[in-house]
């Protein structure tokens, strides 16, 4: 009998017993042999890649938690939702897109259960609006995200934004209104709210794009994002998508360089000291500005995560842009972090960092 056919609560005992007990190939195709399946020890390789692609096994990758009460010591605005995925390349781009999207699923159904909980004292319609920023990095977390969610029996009424347009016209796919296509189809309950505009404007502009009747609605519901899932990029790296913008513009570069421009979230740089407001004749459309991330982060209701893992592009770190978020009041712009041991590693130079986290693989009943 073919794998595909396997009922599910056998393909949950194949993989319980796989990962959990140790079973051998052989051990397993013997014991399906008494549930009535004649099935080869070769068989039981694709049963497990069908169970994993079931979401009867949760891959969850390994922390270093216990670098994060060093960083904290170290960094005295770190978010105390601080997440340090212990990975390497080739897979830490995908470990930490994994931590992040679990991180977020918990965070949409903690909002959701406070929403509910306010049922009897609010008319507001009891959906979670999740943001999410542009680039590699975050359409690897939405894809992931879109994995955990399609694992959930129930979910709650979800809108999702697009905090800014698509800014590179040779990866479309980085634009945040590209990633709904993961979510589409999920279930009735799912809508999108698009961003559809210039990606960056003239300075001077900026108020009458955002009053245009395409975009001005955009910005109206951005009032009720519950979390902001977005990433940064260093001013040093040519692979972040504003540098490169602004790279064709070489004199606009110069005077975010002469302000001391060391990165940039939501392609909005910012100094060691706090946001730049230079005027360098263009400038991004987005949802937020960097003082609006700062608030949001404040506000308990409100859950902005910041992924700052390596550089999809090059693999180079982003250490020098994520130093002032953790150390500038003015710059305090997430309440949760996502992060890996080579970053953790550079922001806390010359520490005893030797530690190692457990990866994990849990195995999730049938249903």
């Amino acid at each position: 009998m073919r794998s595909r056919n396997l009922p599910g609560n056998l393909m949950y005992g194949v993989v319980d017993r796989f990962f959990t007990e140790q079973w051998s190939t052989n051990a397993l195709a013997d014991w399906l042999s008494t549930q009535g399946y004649n099935i080869s020890r070769e068989e039981i390789y694709p049963i497990i890649r069908q169970a994993i692609n079931h979401g009867y096994v949760k891959l969850c990758p390994a922390r270093a938690d216990r670098m994060v009460s060093q960083l904290a010591r170290a960094f005295p605005h770190m978010p105390a939702d601080t997440r340090i995925v212990d990975a390497s390349a080739p897979v830490v781009s995908s470990n930490i897109a994994i931590e992040t999207a679990d991180l977020v699923l918990g965070l949409i159904i903690q909002v959701y259960e406070k929403k509910m909980q306010k049922k009897k004292r609010s008319s507001a319609p009891h959906r979670v609006h999740v943001g999410f920023g542009g680039g590699e990095t975050a359409r690897f977390v939405a894809e992931k995200l879109a994995l955990r969610l399609k694992m959930e029996p129930e979910l709650p009424p979800l809108t999702f934004h697009a905090l800014s347009a698509g800014f590179d016209a040779r990866h479309p796919l980085n634009a945040p209104v590209a990633f709904f296509s993961y979510f589409s189809g999920l279930n009735h309950s799912i809508d999108f709210v698009g961003l559809f505009c210039a990606p960056v404007v003239k300075w001077e502009e900026y108020d009458e794009v955002k009053s245009l009747h395409v975009v001005r609605d955009s910005f109206k519901e951005a009032v009720n994002i519950d979390i902001i899932v977005t990433s940064l990029a260093q001013a040093d790296d040519e692979h972040g998508l504003l540098n490169m913008f602004l790279t064709m513009h070489r004199g606009r570069q110069a005077g975010l360089e002469a302000a001391g421009h060391v990165g940039d979230v939501l392609w909005q740089p910012f100094s060691n000291d706090g946001p730049l407001t230079v005027n360098t004749g263009i400038r991004a459309v987005t949802l937020f500005n960097l003082p609006d991330l700062v608030d949001m982060a404040s506000n308990e209701g409100k859950h902005v995560v910041l992924v700052a893992g390596p550089c999809t592009g090059c693999g180079r770190t982003k250490t020098q842009a994520l130093k002032p978020l953790l150390s500038q009041k003015l710059l305090r712009m997430c309440n949760h972090l996502v992060t890996e041991v080579a970053t953790a590693v550079e922001m806390l130079s010359g520490s005893d960092l030797r530690t190692r986290g457990t990866q994990n693989i849990r195995t999730c009943p049938a249903r």
